[in-house]
């Protein structure tokens, strides 16, 4: 009797640590390796489309980049789409182009329009990348502290090209 004690009680344990985390974790979507990651979500009433191609290098590759950990091989970020409600925006290659290892992908709604969050390798290289995006345009990129998450440590900004 002790036995099923312990098990139920470990069983609502556990339900209720499900039940209790945020809507966004549950949200998240596992980023592949080597080839094609798409998520199509509706946020608010927009629907987004989120395509993140990877690349698998070997160390041994002469495009491998430095970096300062030990590893046999590493997954770079190859090309980012998004689209709105089935219209592509322009993504600029410096908003993916230095991710190496991508984990994670979530979108939300924010403030004037949604934010793709990536989360990335792991230990002390971990970060957490947010592309700002609306309708029409990507806007922002910005890169958090891995201790805390809340503090930018660094912040890109994209402008509209004036008509010529």
């Amino acid at each position: 009797m002790r036995g099923a004690s312990c098990t139920r009680r470990v069983a609502m344990l556990v339900i209720g640590v499900l039940v209790a985390l945020p809507v966004a974790a549950q949200e998240e979507t596992t980023i592949a390796k080597s080839g094609s990651t798409s998520v199509k979500t509706i946020v608010g009433r927009k629907t987004i489309t989120i395509t993140i191609e990877t690349i698998r290098l070997d160390s041994s590759s002469s495009v491998f980049p430095k970096i300062e950990w030990g590893t046999n091989g590493v997954t770079i970020v190859h090309d980012m789409e998004i689209a709105v409600d089935g219209n592509s925006l322009a993504v600029p290659p410096s908003s993916f182009a230095d991710l190496l290892d991508p984990r994670v992908l979530s979108v939300k709604s924010a403030k004037g329009g949604f934010v793709l969050t990536i989360v990335g390798a792991d230990g002390a290289e971990t970060y957490l990348v947010r592309v700002h995006f609306d309708a029409s345009r990507v806007k922002r990129r910005t890169v958090y502290s891995l201790l805390d998450g809340e503090h930018v440590v660094e912040d890109t900004r994209y402008f509209k090209a004036k008509d010529l």
